[in-house]
């Protein structure tokens, strides 16, 4: 739970309360006990997060998290820990990372650096560990908002995202941005 500041924070801007937590996590549970082709986590961290994302309003967050949902069964290779763990040492190339501070309001600061990326279009076509997909640069992205959503702070206060264009160049970088990967990142992104 938040330090008193925090918590105060969090009645303020999301009305969670004492009272608002066991209601909302036991009325989620029981949407999910009514919808049994719906199988996933029912541990509080993890519902919580959809609690918070809309202000307790169980509709709401019922409704995220079933698209959250789908957006794992449309898209798992995304969400699969075991790629994602291979991915890491993208992380170590600078592409993307999550400061260790915080905005003044408290939110988590992810920065994207996508001219960093050497990208290619086939992983046999990799010549060195440098070289990404643009589905492996997308993964190790999910991969680090998804760990700076375990933080119950940045479930309150968001994350803001700051996107370094610098070496960017369309020739070099169109995968990025082609109408499949820009609505995959959108969906994904909005459910997260």
């Amino acid at each position: 739970m938040f330090k008193d500041s925090w918590k105060e924070r969090c009645c303020k801007e999301v009305g969670e309360t004492d009272e608002s937590r066991t209601e909302g996590l036991a009325a989620l549970r029981r949407h999910l006990s009514g919808n049994p082709e719906i199988h996933t986590v029912q541990a509080d961290e993890f519902l919580l997060r959809f609690l918070r994302a809309r202000k307790f309003d169980v509709e709401k967050s019922f409704k995220l998290l079933k698209s959250y949902l789908s957006a794992k069964k449309r898209d798992p290779e995304l969400f699969q820990l075991s790629p994602a763990v291979e991915d890491i040492v993208h992380l170590s190339q600078g592409c993307q990372c999550i400061l260790r501070g915080r905005t003044k309001k408290g939110q988590a600061i992810f920065v994207s650096r996508p001219g960093k990326y050497n990208l290619i279009s086939d992983k046999s076509k990799r010549g060195g560990r440098q070289a990404v997909t643009v589905e492996e640069a997308f993964r190790t992205n999910v991969l680090a908002l998804e760990w700076s959503l375990l933080e119950e702070m940045t479930q309150l206060a968001g994350v803001v995202s700051i996107i370094d264009m610098e070496g960017f160049s369309l020739v070099k970088h169109s995968g990025f941005l082609n109408p499949y990967h820009t609505m995959r990142t959108t969906s994904v992104v909005q459910v997260s």
